[in-house]
């Protein structure tokens, strides 16, 4: 299917009968702004110096009804027609040299759509027009055409994309069959990638197939093959055959309905949707096994273990949970200080040495660094400028101490009954935007070694936290009792990210781990 769709050399899409006229929101709105604006956008070029389209950025931001409400409502609806939401349609986007959208009476082509996207995502105004709008499907096309398509990128070989950093983005389309989860996405050249670093499948698409390549595994829709067994089958697979145990681990998900399922904790479900956000800050500014880049996996799935299979691997124990900071949803940030600067006297005071600094005042402001650790905790070690870039926290430390302490005085003011102060609003905007990206289905929780970590919902009292040899980012496990592990997720952890906790530390420091 995929090199049908590469040979093709249009996809025609059909998005459904159009609204009615007298529809405030009808389809027909959202589809004239999607091609006016590629127009603008296309007027353009050339523009060797990027000063035409900055022009039109500034042009655009001081209108202030550059896109009216009745505009962005259509578009977020025309975004939730059904074709937009099937596991199928992300190939016809990615593979597909072009594709023409009919809705109605009303048409528009990729190119265009394309070109709209691109001129939103130049400015702060644009960036905010397309939030709240669900864009997965096109926004994983792109990711699909430009690893088909683009093949004279230069791949970054210390980090390339796998078919589980794909996978992971399509959670939530839907589909008829449950397989189809995955099998839709067998045409991803990654699919076809023997190791980490085969860049192969992407020199040119068309020879995945003429000569032959297997993919990483092998469509079966045999009634008898059930889709839990497809999901330990393609783990198995991605441990074994392609040494993607690092990156398979950091697709797990779970929430209590998932961990308490009869199914290995290590391996993905990749139809369970209650999940943390992923972590943003991966190719940014995470690296806790600095050094240490060779991981070592085994699976155990002879005798008994083989409908169960248990994973094997080298692990150093950075911490165990001690307190755990319920619902960051309704979170007022005095309280979580509060209780964070409560919580940290009882470390020194077991005998155990913190790696954050005791805060010498028991109420805010308290002291600078402790805000910042808990500052950057919150939002998992990054911070966001006014323009909606994302940066390494600790290489921004003043600038995201002082929006954390905006949001700070904002929410004291609001909890008084008071007006904040407007010049808090733009810093607190920025933390907060920052914070709610990271919180979805998170909770802040402090070790014994007084360390603050944001970890996956159902992390719990006694919980340890884990760091694989050669993982990018700590795991928090779940002591099973009979010397096994139960996966829970990933983690943040302060003063871990950028390998403080393996400074010093050889091979021999890191214990094998059995994962169940």
């Amino acid at each position: 299917m995929g090199l049908i769709y590469f040979k093709s050399r249009r996809v025609l899409i059909w998005l459904g009968k159009g609204d009615d006229t007298n529809d405030p929101y009808r389809a027909q709105l959202a589809i004239d702004m999607i091609v006016k604006f590629s127009k603008l956008y296309d007027s353009c070029f050339p523009d060797p110096t990027g000063e035409k389209l900055s022009a039109l950025h500034e042009k655009l931001s001081r209108n202030p009804l550059f896109i009216h409400y009745r505009q962005w409502e259509a578009l977020r609806r025309l975004y939730c027609r059904p074709w937009f939401t099937r596991v199928w349609v992300v190939q016809e986007l990615g593979l597909s040299r072009a594709a023409k959208f009919y809705c109605g009476d009303s048409q528009f082509d990729r190119l265009e759509l394309d070109r709209f996207e691109r001129l939103m995502l130049g400015f702060k105004k644009g960036k905010m027009v397309l939030n709240g709008i669900n864009m997965q499907t096109t926004d994983l096309g792109h990711d699909f055409c430009e690893a088909v398509w683009y093949i004279t990128r230069n791949e970054v070989v210390e980090d390339p994309d796998t078919f589980f950093d794909f996978l992971r983005s399509t959670r939530g389309l839907q589909c008829t069959e449950p397989k189809d989860m995955i099998y839709a996405f067998l045409g991803h050249p990654s699919a076809f990638k023997r190791q980490l670093t085969d860049d192969d499948p992407s020199c040119w698409y068309p020879f995945n197939y003429y000569w032959g390549r297997p993919t990483i595994i092998s469509p079966n829709y045999d009634k008898s093959y059930k889709f839990t067994t497809l999901c330990i089958d393609l783990a198995i697979a991605a441990v074994q055959d392609r040494d993607l145990g690092l990156q398979l681990l950091s697709c797990i998900a779970h929430d209590n309905e998932t961990l308490a399922m009869r199914f290995p904790s290590w391996v993905p479900r990749w139809d369970a949707m209650n999940r943390p956000s992923k972590f943003y800050g991966g190719r940014l500014c995470y690296d806790a096994s600095k050094g240490f880049s060779d991981p070592v996996f085994l699976i155990e799935n002879t005798g008994k273990s083989r409908k169960h299979p248990r994973l094997w691997c080298k692990a150093m124990k950075l911490g165990i949970v001690s307190s755990v900071y319920g619902s960051l949803y309704e979170s007022h940030p005095g309280h979580i200080a509060s209780v964070m600067a409560a919580l940290l006297p009882d470390i020194p005071r077991r005998g155990d040495i913190s790696h954050i600094k005791m805060p010498t005042s028991s109420a805010y402001p308290y002291d600078d660094d402790f805000l910042f650790a808990l500052a950057a905790s919150l939002t998992a070690g990054l911070t966001t400028t006014h323009d909606f870039e994302t940066l390494p926290a600790d290489e921004h430390r003043e600038y995201h101490l002082n929006i954390f302490k905006a949001w700070y005085r904002q929410g004291e003011a609001i909890e008084a009954g008071t007006d904040p102060d407007p010049a808090d609003s733009e810093g607190a905007e920025c933390f907060k935007n920052n914070f709610n990206c990271h919180r979805t289905h998170r909770v802040l929780f402090l070790t014994r070694e007084g360390r603050f970590g944001l970890g996956p919902g159902i992390t719990y009292f006694q919980d340890e936290v884990w760091l694989p040899m050669g993982a990018k980012m700590p795991f928090v496990f779940r002591p099973t009792g009979n010397g096994t592990y139960k996966v829970i997720g990933q983690t943040f952890l302060y003063d871990a990210m950028r390998g403080e906790a393996v400074q010093g530390k050889s091979e021999a420091d890191f214990e094998a781990v059995t994962l169940e």
